[in-house]
């Protein structure tokens, strides 16, 4: 199991880009939390199945911050010889990529804010 964290300091959200070309290893499960301990799941698991499911294209999430989760689902047959040979028969199971961009949201008159200060001390 691996966790990132990313961080866009001062975003209000995130919005996150899959490349199409996403897909993971029969078994791996990404998720995206907003914590660290992967109690508050932000997306439902995205996984490679047989049937091919189609990962989102585009997700907005809450930020700053999250947590990019990638595990391997328990199965008693899956170790790592058989991941091996596993990944030689499907070569297009390559993994994901995602592009985040910080998303911040301004108050539109947040620039008369110093203003009425200034003109209150000047009275």
């Amino acid at each position: 199991s691996t966790c990132k964290r990313v961080n866009v300091p001062g975003a209000n959200s995130l919005q996150l880009a899959f490349s199409p070309r996403c897909e993971l290893a029969e078994g791996d499960v990404l998720q995206i939390f907003a914590d660290e301990q992967k109690t508050k799941p932000l997306t439902a698991a995205l996984t490679s199945t047989p049937a091919r499911t189609k990962w989102p294209m585009s997700l907005h999430v809450p930020g700053p911050c999250i947590y990019i989760a990638m595990t391997r689902e328990k199965k008693e047959s899956a170790n790592r010889s058989q991941r091996a040979s596993d990944s030689k028969k499907s070569p297009g199971a390559w993994g994901y990529s995602v592009k985040v961009s910080g998303i911040v949201r301004c108050d539109p008159l947040a620039w008369t804010s110093p203003l009425a200060h200034t003109c209150a001390w000047m009275v």
